[in-house]
C-alpha cells in the first residue's frame, strides 16, 4: 500500500532530525531516503505547486548534504522545511517501523 503524503512528510521530518543528531552509519543512504520521500511529495498532485516547491528546496539541501564534504546535519535544522515535521495523521506503525529499521537513534515516542 502506498503511503499517504502525510506519512512521506512524518518520515522525512523525523528522518532529518535523526540525521542531524548521527551522521556517522549510513549517512547517505538515510539522506537518500528523504529524498525518496521528498520525491514521491512532489509527484502527488494533491500537494499545491507553492508546498512541493519547498519540497524541491529540501531536495537539493539532502542533495547538497550528501555531496558535500562537510557531512554533519546541521544543515537540516538550519536550511530545511521538513526539519521536525510530525503529525498524528502521519505517524502510523508503517513509519513508525521505516524509522525504527533506518533511523540510527530511534526511540519510538
Amino acid at each position: 500500500m502506498k503511503w499517504t503524503s502525510e506519512e512521506h512528510k512524518t518520515y522525512v521530518g523525523l528522518m532529518m532530525r535523526d540525521l542531524r543528531g548521527s551522521w556517522g552509519n549510513n549517512y547517505t543512504m538515510r539522506i537518500n531516503e528523504c529524498i525518496e520521500s521528498l520525491e514521491a511529495l512532489c509527484k502527488d498532485n494533491t500537494i499545491a505547486p507553492s508546498v512541493k516547491k519547498d519540497f524541491m528546496a529540501d531536495i537539493g539541501t539532502c542533495i547538497d548534504e550528501r555531496d558535500g564534504e562537510d557531512q554533519d546535519g546541521r544543515i537540516f535544522r538550519d536550511c530545511a522545511t521538513m526539519y521536525n515535521y510530525n503529525s498524528d495523521e502521519g505517524y502510523t506503525d508503517r513509519v513508525k517501523k521505516a524509522l525504527s529499521e533506518n533511523c540510527e537513534y530511534w526511540e519510538e515516542d
